[in-house]
């Protein structure tokens, strides 16, 4: 590969893009730097200086010999491709936005303003012929997430003995309030650690309603969602035993995190959690439950709480609206998972009633 000395380099061109405010958000800039993290270490692995090596390298070839070489050398799935690719195609969106190619001489083996929609159309063709399998999604049941509830209520109050009492029973109340707003609300788990105590607004007094938050979703988009009355009461008792160290935060209350880390690393600092935090909140009391085999996560209750939704309304748009999906086909996919549902509906439909016994 030649190196083109007035070209910035593809390390500085990654690192403009990831700082880019039309980019995406934080979660969203996490996978496009793990994705074309994975493009310098591919350039590196030709032989050539990963943090020398021009933009101008980018190319139809580079980018098909890359994709062999995540498939091939670094065995990667199907759905991670998916993802890698989606994050190199927003990657030279931008470079031809920004005009990174205006002045490479036609004829170049490097890619030409000319090429991108060519290289656009061969990434959306490698994507179709590698498309992931669609999964079924699997939908914890009402009795597994009864016992997830059991399992987070009957943690001791002091989970580790040499971590203090006061702490565990923190984080005991902590992960009761974190698994009844997952269960009730729907809401995605970088949604809920993004939550600070100002987004809480209960439910009016004397009136049947529920209590609300508000929750900045994908796209810097801001919408209520809505938690159950069991979520409220645990959100509350938790905010209530944290009021001492709320109390010495030095901050304004309602700017304080809703969901607070409580281990020795954070001392007294009232610190967030991260979305992997609360993924091992879920794993353990799933084990604690004895539900390791289902593969619950934070997701899972995602989808429960759709499916417990679309199954007492019925109306498909309302979910869409409570889950912040953007298209109906995403939300179409919980119209499929229950299977109880259909079971049911077929009974329901072909019951042999007695006049058809009698024939």
């Amino acid at each position: 590969m030649t190196t083109d000395p007035d070209a910035p380099t593809l390390a500085q061109a990654i690192a403009q893009f990831l700082a880019d405010p039309t980019t995406g958000t934080d979660y969203t800039l996490r996978t496009y730097a793990t994705a074309l993290k994975r493009l310098l270490a591919y350039v590196a692995s030709t032989g050539a200086p990963a943090d020398q090596a021009p933009v101008t390298l980018i190319s139809l070839p580079l980018a098909l010999a890359w994709i062999a070489w995540l498939l091939e050398d670094q065995r990667v799935s199907a759905r991670t491709l998916h993802t890698y690719l989606a994050a190199f195609s927003r990657f030279v969106r931008f470079l031809h936005n920004r005009a990174f190619w205006d002045n490479t001489p036609a004829g170049s083996p490097h890619l030409h303003a000319d090429d991108v929609l060519r290289l656009q159309a061969e990434l959306r063709q490698v994507r179709r012929v590698h498309r992931p399998p669609t999964r079924q999604v699997r939908v914890p049941s009402e009795e597994d997430v009864a016992a997830l509830v059991r399992a987070a209520r009957a943690a001791a109050a002091a989970d580790q003995a040499d971590d203090g009492a006061a702490r565990g029973d923190l984080r005991r109340l902590r992960d009761i309030a974190i698994l009844e707003l997952l269960r009730s609300s729907g809401i995605r788990v970088g949604e809920l650690v993004s939550l600070r105590r100002r987004d809480l607004e209960a439910a009016p007094a004397g009136q049947a309603t529920p209590a609300r938050l508000r929750v900045m979703g994908k796209g810097r988009k801001e919408r209520w969602a809505y938690a159950d009355a069991d979520a409220w009461a645990a959100m509350r008792a938790y905010l209530h035993a944290r009021a001492a160290l709320d109390g010495h935060a030095g901050k304004s209350l309602g700017g304080l995190p809703l969901f607070a880390r409580h281990d020795k690393g954070a001392g007294a600092s009232v610190l967030p959690l991260t979305t992997r935090s609360v993924q091992i909140v879920i794993e353990n009391l799933a084990r604690q439950a004895g539900l390791v085999e289902q593969g619950i996560s934070p997701h899972s209750l995602r989808h429960y709480f759709a499916t417990r939704v679309l199954r007492v309304t019925g109306n498909l748009a309302i979910v869409q609206d409570l889950l912040d999906h953007r298209s109906p086909e995403t939300t179409r996919i919980y119209a499929a998972v229950d299977e109880t549902q259909k079971r049911q509906a077929h009974a329901q439909a072909f019951a042999r009633d007695e006049a058809s016994d009698e024939r």
